[in-house]
């Protein structure tokens, strides 16, 4: 009998450590589940859901309207991707679920924005007609002088405002607010020109005649230019008869930066050298030119002896924007192609890229452009398949010039995106 007892109690204990064990396993099942499968990364659904986010921002044009929060949006997207490659699922959940939240508020901004920026155009669109009728006014007063002795801005602004001056209000009739905006931007950046402050007369002004341009001094300084600039010419005839002859001329690629309906941001195109095929170490090979930024970029990758700082940068000089916003002109693919391909041959460089501005337009309104054209920059070569997370924009707006802002050359120039090695 008390074998009996003892063999009941020893199969008791037994049951009580099968239990003991199934809960363990239970526990330990139920903590993988909730570790590493339950917050896996996003859901094929979530990932639609803010493609169809993004796409319907840009469907309402949250890209013109609501630019910074729709690059936020289309950046944490691109970072999905990465992430999910990566196997870096929780961050990859967040980041689809930050794209979601950023392309529904750019949605919602664009309304806002719009509105805003219509009232604004009306209002410059009011002031630079003041400004302009002033400016006729002042230009053809008797005793001062004719219209025809007046700077050649002066005239080319006057003849250009009597077509803008009709064709703004019908765009922004029609909804193309943002064109009509960037159209007056480019007015109030000729009419920010030192040239003509002289002759538009500044608000609460008491004497409207104390701002007008004495002729004389006018006509002399335009005199005295010319004299300058006829010698400077007979000096370089004088020079090239003397040392040019005998000496072969190479065929070389010169771009100039011009101003044509658009705004250049990178350096003015100077002489590039000729373009030559270089091979990178993952067998692409890219037509570059010699001088241009993607071989000043890959010598400086390749100087084992050139280690990474934070004032060695490099300008862009075949970029091209819209005028007064960050749109890229189609030309300027070319150039982020050959960068995109660039880091992918050394997928251990990471970048910085800098906007900068001149100073025509308002200090803010000139950061909040560079900021916005660098991160264009970013999200282009991250479209072309570089890793967002090797890349960084930053904006510094109308600081670290590079050139006199009082001349167009100048302000050209400082009109730019520059780019740094952060990591090689």
């Amino acid at each position: 009998m008390e074998r009996m007892m003892e063999e009941l109690k020893s199969v008791d204990i037994n049951y009580i450590y099968i239990v003991v064990g199934i809960v363990v396993v239970l526990v330990i099942l139920n903590l993988i589940w909730i570790i590493f499968i339950r917050k896996r990364g996003p859901s094929a659904e979530e990932v639609k859901n803010a493609e169809m986010a993004l796409s319907e921002a840009k469907q309402k044009e949250a890209d013109l309207y609501a630019q910074e929060e729709y690059q936020r949006a289309k950046d944490s997207l691109a970072e999905t991707t990465h992430l999910l490659a990566a196997k870096e699922y929780r961050k990859a959940k967040k980041a689809v679920e930050e794209a979601t939240g950023q392309a529904r508020q750019a949605s919602k901004a664009v309304e806002e924005n719009k509105a805003k920026m219509k009232a604004e155009d009306e209002k410059m669109l009011s002031d630079f007609t003041r400004q302009v009728d002033e400016l006729k006014i002042r230009a053809a007063k008797p005793g001062t002088d004719t219209p025809t002795k007046v700077p050649r801005e002066v005239q080319e602004l006057v003849g250009k405002w009597e077509i803008m001056k009709m064709r703004i209000p019908e765009l922004i009739q029609r909804g193309r607010i943002r064109e009509a905006y960037d159209e007056l931007k480019t007015i109030e950046g000729v009419l920010n020109n030192a040239q003509l402050q002289d002759f538009i007369p500044q608000p609460g002004a008491e004497n409207p005649g104390r701002s007008a341009m004495p002729v004389a001094a006018a006509s002399a300084k335009k005199t005295w230019s010319w004299i300058i600039l006829i010698i400077a010419l007979a000096a370089i005839l004088v020079l090239w008869l003397n040392y040019g002859k005998g000496t072969s001329v190479q065929n070389t690629s010169v771009q100039n930066t011009v101003k044509q309906g658009g705004e250049q941001v990178s350096d003015t195109r100077a002489v590039l050298g000729n373009f030559f095929i270089k091979k990178l170490p993952n067998g692409i090979e890219l037509n570059i030119p010699e001088l241009g930024v993607e071989n000043k970029l890959i010598v400086f990758i390749e100087d084992t002896q050139r280690a990474v700082d934070d004032k060695t940068w490099f300008t862009f000089d075949r970029l091209t924007f819209e005028t007064g916003n960050a749109t890229l002109k189609p030309e300027s693919q070319e150039q982020l192609k050959n960068i995109a391909e660039i880091l992918k041959a050394y997928p251990k460089v990471t970048l910085t890229l800098g906007g900068y501005t001149d100073n025509t337009w308002d200090q803010q309104a000139n950061l909040k452009l560079s900021r916005l054209r660098a991160e264009t920059v970013k999200g282009e070569l991250v479209e072309l398949g570089v890793d967002v997370r090797r890349l960084k924009a930053e904006g510094y707006g109308q600081e670290h010039p590079v050139a006199d802002n009082s001349t167009e050359d100048g302000r050209a120039k400082n009109r730019r995106i520059d780019l740094r090695v952060t990591g090689k």
